[in-house]
């Protein structure tokens, strides 16, 4: 299973043959026969229902670990070309890309950078900082 879908899918036919499972259970234990017959069969539905939670325990284990590949592959491109600058004061109504274009041709000495070379350009806050890029 290396698709979220596929996973999804699995997760939701275990639920329905746990619910399935406790319902059955249940009822054995409602109308419980005689006392030995009832253990033998209780012990046999803890037997397979122990076999399912740990099914579920092991989709569980494979969604997590699916899910944290994908959040990773999604930082990671967000991450591949971005610069963030930072100690630019805040101005009223300025133009971030051309702070940084100054910025980056004088103190980085980089004069062939053009404002068309910047994709992209605001500025953030994280952790109630701000920063710019």
């Amino acid at each position: 299973m290396s698709t979220l879908d596929d996973i999804q899918s699995a997760q939701k036919n275990l639920e329905e043959c746990f619910l399935k499972k406790m319902e059955q259970l249940e009822a054995q234990i409602q109308c419980a026969g005689p006392a030995k017959d009832t253990v033998a069969k209780i012990r046999d539905e803890f037997r397979s229902f122990r076999e399912l939670i740990f099914g579920m325990l092991g989709l569980l284990r494979k969604q997590i670990t699916e899910c944290s590949r994908v959040v990773d592959g999604l930082e990671t491109r967000t991450r591949r070309k971005a610069l963030i600058f930072t100690g630019f004061a805040e101005a009223e109504k300025e133009d971030c890309r051309a702070l940084v274009l100054d910025t980056v041709r004088n103190k980085l000495a980089l004069p062939d950078i053009t404002a068309s070379s910047i994709k992209q350009c605001h500025r953030w806050t994280y952790f109630g900082k701000i920063y710019e890029c």
